[in-house]
């Protein structure tokens, strides 16, 4: 969580971010994983152009689902599987499944 953004705050930005089908499929490749990968292969994946990716990869990184690094050029992104975790434990708990 960053500074001046509650719990809740977060929680919706990844409901949000989830909730789109595109964002949801990138995320998925993401975690599958075991190194961060490269904005390159993902937009090869995903056949999109590099202004729609960078949009999605910023709503991911702005709820935390993502860390985003730079290396000159060369961006990588990488799950932050806590981040995940936690959400899923919030919405357990949210609706009482647990």
């Amino acid at each position: 969580m960053t500074n001046g953004q509650s719990s809740r705050d977060i929680f919706s930005l990844i409901a949000q971010a989830l909730a789109d089908p595109r964002r949801y499929e990138i995320l998925k490749q993401i975690a599958r994983q075991c190194a961060p990968l490269s904005f390159s292969a993902l937009r090869k994946e995903h056949d999109i152009g590099a202004p729609t990716m960078s949009y999605h990869l910023k709503l991911l990184a702005e709820a935390n689902l993502i860390e985003v690094k730079r290396q000159g050029t060369r961006i990588t992104v990488a799950l932050r599987p806590e981040i995940v975790e936690r959400y899923l434990r919030d919405v357990e708990h949210q609706l009482r499944l647990g």
